[in-house]
């Protein structure tokens, strides 16, 4: 649904996370010049400036992965109200999967946020590394009133745990995939 009116975008009021896997298996070859992560990363780059450029949404962008070489399994890429800068979106993965630490993460930051639409869009290649986790931590978000969308690259894992969740197998299409979940949700941007 696309917005008429500038009125209309400035009533969103809505706190956005954008959660970036960062584990190892966004490194797999995708073809004979991108990995997974060469587009993932550019598109959630693009997402989040498209995102921070509306009234009425503040979006922070963070990747999640867990290795023995990293302090923290989740790390901020771009924070509430900070203008993005790609080259911060230029990580290169490793490690694990660790999602339910990523929505932990997420859920803290936005009940931070004023805002009283709160949503969590998650971008990731694999299965959670830990299911009865995610679970849980996708149960609380939940209950606590912030919507999850997910996008999986080949990997149908994002269906068995998030309902507004949508499938890609051609990473090119990820961006018009990611602003596609985000269309669903209302937001108003167009794909």
């Amino acid at each position: 649904m696309t917005r008429d009116s500038k009125s209309e975008q400035q009533a969103l009021n809505t706190a956005v996370m954008v959660l970036l896997d960062n584990s190892g298996s966004m490194c797999d070859q995708v073809n004979a010049q991108y990995k997974r992560y060469q587009i993932a990363n550019p598109a959630a780059f693009a997402l989040h400036h498209a995102l921070f450029g509306m009234a009425g949404v503040k979006v922070s962008t963070a990747m999640f992965c867990r290795s023995s070489s990293i302090k923290e399994p989740v790390n901020i890429v771009c924070g509430f109200g900070s203008k993005p800068d790609s080259r911060a979106f230029n990580l290169r993965p490793m490690g694990g999967t660790p999602t339910h630490k990523a929505l932990w993460y997420a859920r803290a930051a936005l009940l931070q946020q004023p805002e009283s639409w709160k949503i969590i869009l998650i971008l990731t290649d694999g299965y959670p590394s830990s299911r009865p986790q995610c679970e849980i931590a996708t149960k609380r978000c939940i209950k606590d009133g912030i919507e999850i969308a997910a996008l999986g690259i080949d990997t149908q894992a994002v269906e068995q745990f998030w309902a507004n969740s949508k499938v890609i197998h051609n990473v090119s299409n990820l961006p018009k995939a990611m602003f596609e979940v985000m269309e669903r949700l209302k937001l108003g941007v167009a794909a």
